[in-house]
């Protein structure tokens, strides 16, 4: 069974922002953030009143909330939290085979495509990609005969060694058709063939979601809280 390590996946986002993604990190001392039009990801070095401070430095306005993976913050008189998903971390087990190619109609999606896979997973997650997420890591897609963007998968959160799985969303007239698994499996073959072990986040309460990656042979790893945190 695949173990993901505890010194890059116990303050994931933090790993990244140092890492792999530095070049899109907006950094003030013990908190990080990422770009605004990347991701709406953030990270405290620690759960302390220093770091609150830092982070509330760096959410300019209310309307500019963040996600941390963290089950719970201190109160902080200029932090307000908005909300919580309980999430599941799961990853595809380095011992298991990843099946053949079976679709000729996947394409590569690049930042050409970055309105459609907006509007697109906005359907799904509203507001958790954003223009320049397709920078984040490589993504494929599905286009129906009127060149609509149909259904797509990516990469987004990446440490040494490791990326996520992340954005898959099929368009809701045209769930059950299987294009979520096809790109799914590209996604995690892509990974294969660059030697990047997989992870990905499935909200607790997703149960189609979970079925299907259960399914497919993930295994769940730990528990992967998120709070939103907006400035108050």
């Amino acid at each position: 069974m695949t173990v993901l390590p505890d010194e890059l996946f116990s303050n994931l986002i933090w790993t990244a922002l140092e890492t792999e993604h530095a070049h899109f990190s907006i950094t003030r001392a013990l908190a990080r953030r990422y770009v605004l039009d990347v991701s709406p990801f953030a990270s405290i070095a620690e759960p302390s009143r220093a770091a609150l401070d830092d982070l509330a430095a760096l959410l300019t306005t209310p309307a500019d909330a963040v996600w941390l993976f963290r089950a719970s913050l201190p109160a902080h008189p200029e932090l307000k939290v908005l909300g919580s998903l309980p999430c599941f971390r799961m990853t595809f087990p380095a011992e298991l085979p990843v099946p053949e190619h079976t679709r000729n109609d996947i394409v590569q999606l690049t930042a050409a495509d970055a309105d459609d896979m907006v509007a697109l997973t906005d359907i799904a997650f509203p507001g958790f990609f954003r223009r320049r997420t397709v920078y984040m890591g490589d993504y494929f897609g599905i286009r129906d005969p009127t060149g609509r963007l149909i259904s797509m998968c990516g990469e987004r959160i990446a440490v040494p060694g490791y990326a996520e799985a992340s954005c898959l969303c099929t368009h809701p007239d045209l769930r059950g058709k299987g294009y979520g698994e096809a790109l799914l499996w590209r996604v995690v073959r892509h990974q294969r063939e660059a030697d990047v072990i997989n992870f990905c986040h499935v909200s607790t309460s997703n149960a189609p979601a979970l079925a299907l990656y259960r399914r497919m042979g993930f295994a769940i790893v730990g528990e992967a809280p998120l709070i939103r945190v907006a400035h108050s």
